[in-house]
Order: structure tokens, then C-alpha cells, then sequence
């Protein structure tokens, strides 16, 4: 049996950290364990104060929940698994609605990824619910240390029971290939949210897509071998890549360019490895991702390990 059937944690702001917690009693005439807490979304965990509840007995399950960036309504199950022949699945739903103070809808300018050569745009929107949270003004946006990277344009913006600002920030500059980061300020006049600090992103690639640039293999014992797996694909859905090929430039790794498991035309896994016979040490090394897209026959990742004894 368990007390309460559900939890409704109700009106809640964003980066906000709720509790709750469930009372679970046996009613049977045997011990029953609990084998596993599993839930659905990063944004909560949840410990049981004991994993066996004898007959009669009563375990407390805790749950922390983050509301984190989300924003609105949000409804979760935590499973609860255990050796009860009767119910071995036990789902204690969550409820809450992320609507108080000023919300941030998306949390951060993610740009997801940008086709090398353009000037993206992201818009977001700052705003307050009807009846919950009050009216305010975004009195500035700010990239501290790239503060002369985009155009912002602010506009008032409605969609009852949701009021604010519509935030448009656009890339003077097409960005560089790679991954960019960098750091927003938003300041407002709301009290207690005169600053709401965001992450800026965007993944630039051309029109060969590979999943990182970047490879870090870490720490590889001696005698072992490592394989990192990555994806290929081309930007836009349609294109080809044709034939698609890989090679080291240095020799330290070997590299494999197979189809991808799924079956999806055009798409492509390379593998990366660091093999058993690796000498000791660090190193660096560069594969070149073959294709015929005209302009880039020649993607390239770098890759670094070291070797440990």
C-alpha cells in the first residue's frame, strides 16, 4: 500500500530543488525487497530508507526533484521494483507545474547545430504566468566577453495565460567550425531576478556532420585495447556523402567507417581505436573522414590518449 497514491508538488519556480515522500507498507505475509528505484528523467532521484519491508513494516521513499530550466506542466512516474509476486512494478506518479516567478522559456540560447557559413538566429522567451507570477521588464541582455557577437531584438510578447518578451539573438558573424560557447545576462526588474544568468551554444558544422571534433579516449591500460564509436552523416536530410572512408594520419589509432546499425541511407559509424599493442605514453593523432562532398573530401577529428601501465 502506499500513502500517498501520488504527489502534486503544485506551483513552482524554475532551479527550484522540491522534496517529497511515499510510505510504502507491506500488507502481505512475506518479506518483500525492493530491487530498484528507476526514474524517468534526470531531474529527479529517489532513495528508500530500506530495501526489505517485512510484513507489517513501512519504508519512506524520498524523492528530490529539480524543476531545473523546464517550464509549465510536467508529470512524471518513479518506478519502484521489487520481488512482490503480485505487483512486482509499483508507479508513483509526480505532478508539478513550473509557472512561478519568471520563466525562461527555453532556459539557455542553445543553436543546436549551425551550418557552417550562416548567421543563425534562436529566439527565447522571458515571461510570467497569469494569476502566479507578476508582470516585469527585461532591461538589458548581455554576452559578457563576446559583446559585440549578436543582434538582440526585444518585443512584447502574449499567448494567455503566458505574458513578457520575445528575445531574438542573431550571429553578426557566421560562427566558426567547431563548438561555440559562451555566456548570456539577462537583467530584468523583477525582485530576486535581477540577473538570470544562461549558457550560450552552438555546434557549427559543415555539411559533413560528425558527432565531435574532438575525441579524448582518457586513460587506456597498457595492453588493452579502447574503441570509441561516432556517428557521420550529412547536415541536411537528403544529402550524400557517397562513399565514406577513414584513415589515420599519425598511426596511432586504427579507424573503421561502417553503416549505420539502424539502416538509415547515408548515415555512417566510424570507430576509433586505441589498439592493445599502444605503446606507453601520451599522444595525439588526426582522422581524416573521407567522403565527396565537393569542398570538404576531408573532415578531420583529433584524437589524444594516454597510455597508463
Amino acid at each position: 500500500m502506499v500513502d500517498p497514491p501520488e504527489h502534486d508538488f503544485g506551483q513552482a519556480a524554475q532551479n527550484q530543488k522540491l522534496d517529497a515522500e511515499f510510505k510504502l507498507k507491506n500488507v502481505g505475509t512475506a518479506t518483500v525487497k525492493i530491487t530498484r528505484l528507476l526514474a524517468d528523467c534526470g531531474c529527479y532521484d529517489a532513495t528508500a530508507s530500506a530495501n526489505e519491508v517485512p510484513p507489517g513494516g513501512e519504508v519512506t521513499v524520498k524523492v528530490r526533484f529539480e524543476t531545473l530550466v523546464w517550464s509549465g506542466p510536467m508529470s512524471k512516474k518513479l518506478r519502484v521494483l521489487s520481488d512482490d509476486p503480485g505487483r512486482p512494478e509499483l508507479i508513483l506518479p509526480l505532478k508539478v507545474n513550473i509557472v512561478a516567478g519568471v520563466v525562461l522559456d527555453p532556459g539557455r540560447f542553445g543553436f543546436g547545430d549551425v551550418l557552417l557559413g550562416t548567421k543563425p538566429a534562436k529566439v527565447l522567451y522571458a515571461k510570467w504566468y497569469e494569476g502566479v507570477g507578476q508582470p516585469f521588464q527585461v532591461t538589458k541582455v548581455e554576452f559578457p566577453g563576446t559583446p559585440d557577437a549578436f543582434d538582440v531584438l526585444q518585443e512584447p510578447w502574449e499567448n494567455s495565460p503566458w505574458r513578457g518578451t520575445r528575445i531574438t539573438v542573431t550571429f553578426r558573424a557566421p560562427p566558426p567550425l567547431g563548438q561555440w560557447s559562451g555566456q548570456a545576462i539577462l537583467r530584468t526588474d523583477a525582485p530576486g531576478y535581477e540577473r538570470l544568468d544562461l549558457a550560450v551554444q552552438a555546434f557549427v558544422s559543415g555539411k559533413v556532420w560528425v558527432q565531435e571534433r574532438e575525441v579524448n579516449m582518457g586513460w587506456v591500460r597498457l595492453g588493452q585495447a579502447r574503441s570509441r564509436p561516432l556517428s557521420v552523416r550529412p547536415f541536411q536530410r537528403g544529402e550524400d556523402l557517397g562513399p565514406v572512408s577513414a584513415r589515420s594520419r599519425n598511426g596511432h589509432v586504427q579507424v573503421e567507417v561502417v553503416p549505420d546499425a539502424t539502416g538509415r541511407v547515408g548515415y555512417w559509424t566510424l570507430h576509433i581505436v586505441v589498439p592493445a599493442n599502444a605503446p606507453k605514453g601520451k599522444f595525439e593523432d588526426v582522422v581524416e573522414v573521407l567522403t565527396s562532398v565537393p569542398g570538404e573530401e576531408r573532415t578531420e577529428i583529433r584524437v589524444k590518449a594516454e597510455v597508463m601501465g
